[in-house]
C-alpha cells in the first residue's frame, strides 16, 4: 500500500471514528439519575446548612428501620444556591435545613433574590430545622412519610415539635397535617 492509500485510510478511519463516537460517549449517567431518584427517597441538605446532614443522616437511619421500601439516603449539595436550585426544578422533593433558610427559599431573599421562590411545604420540625417538601408532593405519601418519622419521635438528636401549635403552621403539607392530627388524637 502506497503512502497516500495510508494517510487516506487513516484520515477516513478517524473521521469515521470521530463521527461515530457519539453513540461511544452518548451514554450520560443522568438518566440513571432520574431513576435513582425516583427509587430512593432521597433528603436534601446542604454544606453550609451544618446541622441539616447528620439530622438527614438520622432521618435515613429512621426511615430504612420503619419504612425501609423509601430506600432513604442522605444527600447534600455544596451549598445552600444549589440546594435551591435542584429542589426548584425538580430535581429532589424533600430537604432539611433551618427555617431561615426555608424561609429564603420560600421567598427567593438573600443570597437567592432574582430567582423564582420554590414552593416548599413543611412536613415535621426538628427545633428551628424544618424537614420540607415540595408543596405538590403527593399527600398520602406525605402522611405516609410523616406517620413513619413519628414514630422514631424518639431517637432524633433534636426534640421532634408534635404538638397543636405544629399543626398552625401556615406551610403544613395536608399530608403531614393528617399524620399530626392523628398522632395527637390518639394520644
Amino acid at each position: 500500500m502506497g503512502n497516500v492509500l495510508k494517510r487516506r485510510l487513516f484520515l477516513f478511519s478517524s473521521a469515521a471514528i470521530a463521527l461515530n463516537a457519539n453513540p461511544l460517549f452518548a451514554h450520560s449517567p443522568w438518566g440513571q439519575y432520574q431513576v435513582y431518584r425516583q427509587k430512593h427517597l432521597l433528603i436534601l441538605s446542604s454544606r453550609d446548612d451544618a446541622i441539616s446532614y447528620p439530622l438527614s443522616k438520622e432521618l435515613v437511619v429512621c426511615l430504612d428501620k420503619v419504612l425501609p421500601i423509601a430506600k432513604a439516603r442522605p444527600a447534600r449539595a455544596i451549598n445552600l444556591s444549589r440546594a435551591f436550585d435542584l429542589l426548584r426544578t425538580d430535581q429532589f422533593q424533600f430537604a432539611l435545613f433551618n427555617r431561615a433558610n426555608i424561609n429564603k427559599m420560600r421567598m427567593a431573599s438573600d443570597e437567592l433574590s432574582g430567582k423564582r421562590p420554590v414552593d416548599l411545604s413543611t412536613l415535621l420540625e426538628f427545633g428551628e430545622m424544618q424537614f420540607v417538601v415540595r408543596s405538590d408532593f403527593p399527600t398520602d405519601l406525605a402522611a405516609t412519610v410523616t406517620h413513619n418519622i413519628i414514630k422514631c419521635r424518639e431517637n432524633f438528636s433534636i426534640p421532634l415539635n408534635i404538638t397543636k401549635k405544629a399543626l398552625k403552621d401556615p406551610h403544613l403539607h395536608q399530608g403531614a397535617q393528617e399524620a399530626l392530627a392523628d398522632f395527637l388524637a390518639a394520644g
